[in-house]
């Protein structure tokens, strides 16, 4: 706050009204009220507003810079600002021109114009939900290379991705000045070391992906992600070139058909908050060509603010083109082909904490939908529970599942002895099988390497 506080009054009179409040309250205990009476006294300027949005209102700052365009006239454009929060702030911004010239503007919110060499331009008339748009003409030589909401990074926007445009994006691909779509990005190599998050950028990861499984041989791939806060625009994706070097022996068997494996696999998703729509909510899409198995998923989820409670619902489907997609498989007769396996899943996740340990809950229902050429529905619970006893840690799992139908996927089904081969397909080790040795993945008396 006092950051956004500094921002609006300017450097020098917040700094004298900040050392006439610690002078005047030294050695003594002020509440909040103090200090908002100390500084609007000091300064002379109505700060009410300033103080009720911040202190008692939960309302955020978001504002967005919107279209650019030049006019008629010799060096003028007319540029559009946008408030997508509810909290009213008065608004510093820059332009840079493609000859490296920068020039400051300041759009006052109130009568107040705090001390500035930027130019000021005409009041934004305005606050919450009323007058959410300010449009205005500038004038400044040569062509715009760039424009940005506060340079100077001290007012709190919620989304820093739509405060500043650049007119070349496509420009310097690989540095720090790169914008994707518009929005300041950085891209780096994703060493699987956490670093803090950008708070001022998008952040981009690449690196190779080399990986193996006996029908495809070699995968020689590419991986990206990216996301903003963690919060916005959140992807993965991988794309692979299946060399079919170092494939498995399949000459015992004649039904493998040694070159039908797929020559491309991928795997895209992305998920983004929707706050417009609904506070704490989340879309969710995937698509996948990967091992045999074609999916697609599109849902959404909604979280509270201690995200101790999550619910979803999401739609999905499953196919595998022909016989050849099984030979990726460790368990080849629990999976259909040529079959849509369609179904919607509907749910609920809890966290909690107890004295000596945390649990979770997950209650999921799933039925099958249009397009399907299955028929069945289940209800299942999950209870997960992690005990610490001092030094002794212990883990438990409850699973309940009651199903019914009269056509079920195989591989969907319940299997006693581990997941079933829907699940196996989310983990990169059990998806597909790597040695072509069916003794080491037999379900038997005994222990055994998937048992």
């Amino acid at each position: 706050m006092l950051y956004n506080l500094q921002y609006v009054l300017g450097d020098d009179l917040f700094l004298n009204a900040m050392k006439n409040y610690f002078n005047q309250w030294k050695i003594c205990h002020p509440y909040v009220n103090d200090f908002r009476n100390s500084i609007i006294q000091y300064t002379k300027v109505d700060l009410n507003w300033f103080f009720d949005q911040w202190l008692e209102t939960p309302k955020g700052i978001d504002y967005k810079l919107g279209s650019i365009k030049k006019e008629k006239a010799e060096d003028q454009y007319s540029i559009k600002f946008k408030r997508e929060g509810r909290m009213q702030m008065p608004l510093d911004f820059q332009v840079e021109t493609k000859s490296g010239e920068k020039f400051n503007f300041h759009i006052p919110n109130t009568w107040f114009v705090k001390e500035t060499k930027a130019k000021v331009l005409p009041k934004w008339h305005g606050w919450d939900k009323l007058y959410p748009e300010y449009k205005t003409t500038i004038e400044v030589p040569g062509k715009i290379k760039s424009i940005t909401i506060d340079p100077s990074n001290r007012l709190a926007d919620m989304n820093m991705l739509d405060n500043s445009r650049s007119m070349n994006p496509i420009s310097n691909f690989f540095s720090n000045k790169y914008h994707l779509f518009g929005s300041p990005t950085k891209n780096r190599f994703d060493s699987q070391i956490s670093t803090p998050n950008e708070w001022t950028n998008y952040e981009q990861f690449m690196r190779p992906d080399l990986w193996y499984n006996a029908y495809d041989g070699i995968k020689i791939g590419f991986h990206m992600n990216g996301h903003y806060m963690k919060y916005k625009h959140i992807y993965d994706a991988t794309v692979w070139y299946n060399s079919g070097y170092g494939q498995a022996d399949f000459s015992q068997n004649s039904d493998v058909l040694t070159d039908g494996y797929d020559r491309v696999s991928y795997r895209f998703n992305y998920k983004t908050a929707i706050d417009k729509f609904m506070k704490g909510s989340q879309i969710d899409l995937g698509i996948k060509s990967l091992d045999g198995l074609d999916g697609m998923k599109v849902g959404i989820e909604k979280s509270n603010e201690s995200a101790t409670n999550k619910l979803y619902a999401n739609f999905q489907s499953l196919y595998r083109n022909d016989s050849t997609d099984l030979n990726y498989l460790l368990y080849k007769g629990n999976w259909g082909v040529k079959k849509y396996n369609n179904f919607v899943n509907i749910g609920i996740k809890h966290k909690y904490k107890y004295s000596y340990g945390t649990g979770k809950i997950h209650i999921g229902l799933r039925s099958t939908a249009l397009g399907s050429d299955y028929n069945y529905a289940k209800i299942h619970l999950s209870v997960i529970n992690k005990n610490n006893f001092g030094r002794i840690a212990i883990k438990t799992r409850t699973f309940l599942q009651f199903g019914t139908g009269d056509n079920w996927a195989p591989e969907s089904e319940l299997f006693l002895a581990g997941a079933n081969p829907e699940k196996l397909m989310g983990n990169k080790y059990t998806r597909s099988n790597y040695v072509n040795n069916n003794d080491w993945t037999d379900y038997r008396t005994t222990t055994n390497h998937f048992h």
